[in-house]
Order: structure tokens, then sequence, then C-alpha cells
């Protein structure tokens, strides 16, 4: 069990890198909607970017917040 905690903060950071980067690169090419999350979309790409970075940025932060317990139990 430690050793997954050990590597769940770095999860986080690479889940949530993989969603910022997608979300930019879906933001490049043009398509009729984009979905955000669970099956919400939008016709907006800016809205689409904006909550794509929203949930990634959300996810790196939750990342380093368990990455902080980590080092603060150690």
């Amino acid at each position: 069990m430690n050793t997954v905690n050990k590597i769940l903060p770095y999860v986080y950071y690479i889940v949530g890198f993989i969603l910022i980067v997608k979300g930019f690169t879906n933001f490049s090419s043009e398509k009729e909607s984009y979905y955000i999350l669970l099956g919400f979309e939008t016709k907006n790409k800016f809205i689409y970017l904006f909550f794509r970075v929203l949930f990634g940025a959300f996810v790196i932060y939750a990342g380093i917040t368990r990455f902080k317990k980590l080092k603060k139990g150690n």
C-alpha cells in the first residue's frame, strides 16, 4: 500500500497534464461540438478550453496536495 501512495501523486500529474494537452489539441481543431466531461458538451471552444484547463489544474493540484501529505508523513 505504501508503494501505491508514493506513485499516486505522479499519476495525478500525468492525468492532469494529459487533460490540459488534449484540451489544447482539440481547441486547435474545428468541431461542431466539444465534449467537456461526463457527457457535457458545448459548441463554444473557448468554454471547452476553460473547463478542460480548470479540471486539469484541479487534478494537478490534488496531486500536489497528496505529494505534500506524503512528504509530511515521512
